[in-house]
């Protein structure tokens, strides 16, 4: 399912069209059909690029990268909700109480000790 921009680029002007290539590093010489034209179709081909570096992104996640994140999203919520004040010992506390990313680890913790 693509994408579809809901600019209406045949309302703008084109020395509006000319600062929108200009902006995307497109050639900004010629008509307003064809300004029109190229701007949609870098458009298509940049979400194109961007769905592909997503996935290839998803799928090049590994499991340790997983709980990496999971660990760091989890020390970033403490430090939210200590309003920034965050001791290592205190820390060690919140992730001893918190349960580890998967069904097998005891909590967060001891996942963090054993990787």
């Amino acid at each position: 399912q693509e994408e579809v921009s809901n600019t209406d680029y045949s309302e703008y002007t084109v020395l509006k069209l000319k600062e929108v290539c200009k902006e995307m590093e497109l050639p900004v010489s010629g008509r307003k059909h064809e300004l029109i034209e190229r701007i949609t179709v870098a458009e298509g081909e940049n979400m194109r690029s961007t769905r592909q570096s997503e996935r290839s992104n998803y799928s090049a996640t590994s499991v340790k990268g997983k709980l990496e994140k999971y660990l760091v999203d989890l020390v970033k919520y403490y430090i939210v909700e200590s309003r920034g004040y965050a001791s290592s010992r205190d820390l060690g506390r919140f992730l001893a109480t918190n349960s580890g990313s998967s069904a097998s680890a005891n909590s967060a913790l001891s996942e963090l000790k054993e990787n």
